[in-house]
């Protein structure tokens, strides 16, 4: 989900070696000022900002899912007949690691028909509203990532960033960049909108083919293990049908790993939070936190946590998800006592 390559390229200064800001630049400058402005004196993020929407998506089979928001600025507090000014920004989070990468994109842009086409998927016409670019604007990303996205409150994503910037000091992780620390303050405000989260009883799912109705559903579409699974098997999901041993030796791979195992566990939880944002799907939310639940009894690194993962029902579907479904049946392992 998102590139690997961290900005994009800014424009070059003028000739004689004297540099200019570009409109990227300047965007970004006045977002960091209304924030700078917001944190001095302790105001709400509706100060400065007239308006906010905000968009989180399923996560793939690496843990990674985006954020994505429009934050209109408040004419108030700009210079007299400065025209409306808004950006998107996107945040894809590694949800037991770090922030990948981040993107800050003022809607003027917009204007131009070639940004149109690579940002939205198409040219869908000049002076339309921020908000209607900005829906555009999700539906592709949609549409390219395979991910589902769900409007979320503003203090939800503040949390998922503020988890994430946690886990980044544990491990001595930092921002790189003006643009992504700006993206990432954005997220660093008090609210005036109400936000009540909900708490939800782990409860174990009817059966085994509800699991895998859940998480063959359209928004899991990545939910699979392609990319660690490519590294024992060489060939794209789909490709291979699954034998014994091959789904022996998937789980052994995946699981000797504890980076891979914590993201196990952050995955589940993340996908419990995102069906909490729809509508009448706690029940599902809960089937993931009772399987999440089951692999938390001892650290990540003790052999009976491994042993429990082993067995867990949602690894074993993801594992049967990157083989060809045309087998016929599920491998299941045999629980152990």
């Amino acid at each position: 989900m998102g590139k690997k390559s961290r900005k994009s390229r800014k424009p070059d200064g003028q000739a004689g070696g004297t540099s200019t800001k570009g409109p990227l630049d300047s965007a970004i400058d006045t977002v960091a000022h209304l924030l700078k402005l917001s944190d001095e004196q302790k105001l709400p993020i509706e100060t400065y900002f007239l308006r906010h929407d905000h968009s989180v998506s399923s996560c793939d089979g690496d843990g990674c899912y985006n954020i994505i928001s429009l934050f209109m600025l408040n004419p108030a507090h700009l210079p007299p007949w400065t025209p409306e000014q808004s950006v998107i920004t996107v945040c894809c989070i590694r949800c037991h690691d770090n922030i990948r990468n981040t993107v800050f994109l003022p809607t003027d842009v917009f204007q131009q028909k070639d940004i149109r086409e690579l940002s939205l998927g198409s040219d869908v016409g000049a002076n339309k509203s921020s908000e209607e670019y900005y829906r555009y604007f999700v539906e592709h990303q949609q549409n390219t990532t395979g991910c589902g996205f769900r409007p979320a409150p503003y203090q939800q994503c503040s949390k998922l960033v503020s988890d994430c910037l946690l886990r980044m000091k544990s491990q001595n992780k930092v921002l790189n960049g003006k643009e992504e620390r700006t993206v990432v303050r954005l997220f660093g405000l008090e609210s005036r909108d109400s936000f009540h989260p909900k708490e939800i009883r782990p409860e174990p799912a009817p059966d085994v083919n509800t699991l895998w109705l859940t998480i063959t559903r359209p928004e899991y579409f990545f939910f699979h293990l392609s990319e660690d699974l490519f590294q024992v098997f060489g060939c794209e999901p789909g490709e291979r049908l699954i034998t014994s041993s091959d789904f022996e030796k998937s789980l052994s791979f995946i699981l000797k790993d504890e980076y891979r195992r914590i993201r196990l566990l952050a995955m589940l939880d993340h996908m419990a939070m995102w069906h909490m944002l729809g509508n009448n799907e706690e029940e599902v939310a809960s089937w993931l936190l009772w399987e999440r639940k089951s692999m938390m009894v001892h650290a990540v690194s003790n052999p009976a946590t491994i042993d429990a993962m082993k067995n867990n029902i949602i690894l074993q579907l993801m594992v049967n998800k990157f083989f060809d479904g045309n087998c016929g049946a599920y491998y299941i392992l045999n629980f152990r006592i």
